[in-house]
C-alpha cells in the first residue's frame, strides 16, 4: 500500500476512534475541573501537614538546603562528619536555600518551603498537558489523564513533601516539548541552546535525566541534524559539568556505612557495578515484574485484581511503545521513556516511586495501545467503568491520607506528634554535642540540634527482592556495636514502622540491647515503639 494512503487510513483510524471514544468533551471537560479543584484542596492539606524528613530522603534535602542558606556549603551537615553532598544533585536543594533565606525561622518555614514541590508538580500536571495534545491526545481525554496523574496517591505525596520528583518531572516534560518541536522542524540556535539548557537542569536534579539526552541524540541524529545535536549537547554538558567537578572533586573513601549518603552509592547499588549474578538476575527480573504492575499500583487498583491485570498491563504497556516508535510522528517521548525505563530496570530499588515522573507518557502509551479496541463499543463503557472504579479507589486512598494527616501530621503510618515530643525532649534534657544514631537522623538534627546518621548500610537485593542471605538486611548486632563505636554515638533512637528496613533495624537493635543490658539504658519511651538508649562505655 503506498504511503499517502497509509496516512490516510491512519487519520481516518484515528479520526473514527475519536469520535466513537468521546461522547463530547464538555462534559468531561467540566467533571475533570470539578475533581481538579477537590485535588487542589486535598493537596492543600498536604502542604499544611506539618511531617518532614521522614522518608530520610526528604530530611537530607533540607539539611543541605539549610547547609547551603546558611552559608556552610553544599554538605549534609547533619552528620557527624558534615560530608560533602555528592549523591543528589543541587538544583533542588539550591531552590529550597532560596525559599529558605526568605523565610529563616525553622520550623515555620516549612510550608513556604513545600511551595517549591508543590508549584513544580503544577508546571508539571500543565506542560503534560500539552505534551499530550501534541502527542495527539484530545484535549479532554489529556485532561482526564492529568487528573488520573493528580489524583494518584504516590504523586499527591511526592508533590507535598520536599522531594524532587516533581521538579524533575515539570523539567523533563519541558525538555520533551522542546524537543519534539526540534525534531520535527529545524529550529535556530537559540532554540537548540535552550532545550540544552533544560536538559542540564533535570540533570542537575536527577541522573535519570541523562535519559533526555539519550532521546536527544536518537531524534535528531535520525532527522540527520547533526549540528543541532552537537550543540544541544555542549549546553547541556556545560551546565551540568560544574556537578561533574565537585563529586570528582570530593570522593569519599570512607566506612559503606557513610557511603549510602554519597556518590558512591550510585556505583554500589547500580546493577551494573554491583551484586552477585544471582542478585543481579533477582533484581532485573523483579523490576521488570514491578514496571508491568506499578501503574496499577500508582492507580490504587484492588490488590486482588493485581495477578489477572499484571499481563495486560505489561503487553499494553510494550505495545503502546512499540505502536509509537514504529509510526510516522515524532519518537522523542517513546525513546525517552524507552531509556528511562531502562536505568530503572537496573537499580536496585522497587521502581514504583520512579515512575511517577512518567506516569502521564505511560497513560499515554496505554491509550495508543487500546487505539482499536475503543472502536468497539462494549469495550469503550468498559474501559469508562474501569476509570471510574479507580477514581473511586483513587478518592478513598485520598481520603484516608487527609484522615491521616489530622490524626498524625502526616499521611504516612507514621505519628509525627509522637515523634517531635520526642525530639523536643531529647533538645531539652540532653547535652549538647551528643550524637544520635537512629533510623530518622536527619529529623533527629532538624529538631533538636545534634548531629545524627543511619549507622548502617542495608542490602538492597536481601531487603527488597527476598534475595536470602542468612542475615540481618540492614546491619547484624554486631555491625551496629562497631559503627556506634566507630561514630561515638551517645544516644541510639528507636521509632517505629512498618517498613522492611526501619523492622530490620530495630530487631538489630533488640538483639544488641538484650545483648549488652549495661550498656544500653532506655532514658526515654513513649506509646507506640519511640524509644532513646543512652549508651555507656562499650568494646567489642
Amino acid at each position: 500500500m503506498p504511503a499517502r494512503r497509509i496516512a490516510c487510513v491512519d487519520i481516518h483510524l484515528a479520526t473514527r476512534i475519536n469520535s466513537a471514544f468521546v461522547v463530547s468533551d464538555r462534559p468531561k471537560i467540566a467533571v475533570c475541573a470539578i475533581l481538579l479543584t477537590a485535588l487542589a484542596c486535598v493537596y492543600a492539606v498536604g502542604l499544611r501537614a506539618p511531617a518532614v524528613g521522614l522518608f530520610h530522603d526528604d530530611g537530607i534535602y533540607l539539611v543541605t538546603a539549610k547547609a547551603l542558606a546558611t552559608g556552610q556549603g553544599y554538605r549534609i551537615i547533619s552528620l557527624p562528619e558534615a560530608l560533602p553532598q555528592t549523591k543528589y544533585p543541587i538544583l533542588f536543594p539550591a531552590l529550597l536555600a532560596l525559599v529558605w533565606k526568605l523565610f529563616p525561622i525553622f520550623p515555620a518555614n516549612l510550608t513556604a518551603l513545600k511551595t517549591v514541590p508543590l508549584l513544580a508538580a503544577a508546571a508539571w500536571f500543565w506542560l503534560s498537558y500539552k505534551l499530550l495534545v501534541q502527542e495527539g491526545v484530545s484535549k479532554a481525554t489529556a485532561l482526564g489523564m492529568v487528573t488520573l496523574t493528580a489524583g494518584t496517591g504516590w504523586v499527591f505525596f511526592l508533590s507535598t513533601i520536599l522531594m524532587s520528583e516533581t521538579l524533575f518531572a515539570a523539567l523533563a516534560t519541558g525538555s520533551l516539548l522542546m524537543l519534539r518541536r526540534m525534531e520535527q522542524r529545524s529550529m535556530p540556535a537559540g532554540a537548540v541552546c535552550a532545550a540544552g539548557l533544560a536538559i542540564g537542569l533535570t540533570l542537575l536534579t536527577r541522573a535519570t535525566g541523562v535519559a533526555l539526552l539519550a532521546a536527544a541524540g536518537v531524534a535528531l541524529l535520525r532527522k540527520r541534524r547533526f549540528r543541532d545535536a552537537i550543540l544541544l549537547a555542549l549546553v547541556a554538558a556545560a551546565v551540568y559539568a560544574p556537578w561533574i567537578w565537585w563529586t570528582a572533586a570530593h570522593p569519599y573513601g570512607g566506612n559503606a556505612t557513610e557511603a549510602y549518603y554519597t556518590g558512591q552509592n550510585y556505583r554500589t547499588w547500580n546493577v551494573l557495578f554491583s551484586f552477585s549474578p544471582r542478585e543481579k538476575l533477582a533484581i532485573i527480573y523483579d523490576n521488570l515484574i514491578h514496571l508491568a504492575g506499578d501503574p496499577l499500583g500508582l492507580l490504587e487498583a484492588p490488590i486482588a485484581l493485581a495477578p489477572f491485570l499484571l499481563l495486560p498491563t505489561g503487553i499494553g504497556l510494550g505495545y503502546g511503545i512499540v505502536r509509537s516508535l514504529s509510526g510516522r510522528g515524532p519518537v522523542t517521548v517513546p525513546v525517552f521513556l524507552v531509556c528511562y525505563l531502562g536505568l530503572l530496570v537496573f537499580w536496585a530499588w522497587p521502581p514504583e516511586r520512579f515512575m511517577v515522573p512518567v506516569f502521564p507518557l505511560v497513560l499515554l502509551m496505554f491509550w495508543r495501545a487500546s487505539a482499536k479496541a475503543r472502536t468497539i463499543a462494549g469495550v469503550r463503557w468498559a474501559m469508562r467503568a474501569v476509570v471510574l472504579a479507580l477514581a473511586v479507589s483513587m478518592g478513598q486512598h485520598l481520603y484516608a491520607s487527609c484522615q491521616r494527616i489530622a490524626a498524625n501530621g502526616t499521611p504516612t503510618s507514621d505519628n509525627w506528634f509522637e515523634l517531635r515530643a520526642m525530639t523536643t525532649w531529647i533538645r531539652n534534657a540532653t547535652p549538647q554535642g551528643g550524637i544520635l544514631m537512629g533510623v530518622a537522623d536527619p529529623v533527629m538534627y532538624l529538631y533538636t540540634d545534634h548531629r545524627a546518621l543511619r549507622g548502617y548500610y542495608l542490602n538492597p537485593a536481601a531487603l527488597f527482592y527476598g534475595v536470602k542471605t542468612g542475615r540481618n538486611p540492614v546491619i547484624e548486632p554486631a555491625e551496629l556495636a562497631a559503627a556506634i563505636m566507630r561514630s561515638k554515638a551517645s544516644y541510639l533512637i528507636v521509632t517505629p514502622g512498618n517498613g522492611d528496613e526501619v523492622s530490620a533495624f530495630n530487631r538489630a537493635v533488640e538483639e544488641l540491647v538484650r545483648s549488652r543490658p549495661k550498656v544500653f539504658r532506655a532514658v526515654y519511651h513513649a506509646a507506640g515503639g519511640y524509644v532513646v538508649y543512652e549508651i555507656g562505655a562499650m568494646v567489642l
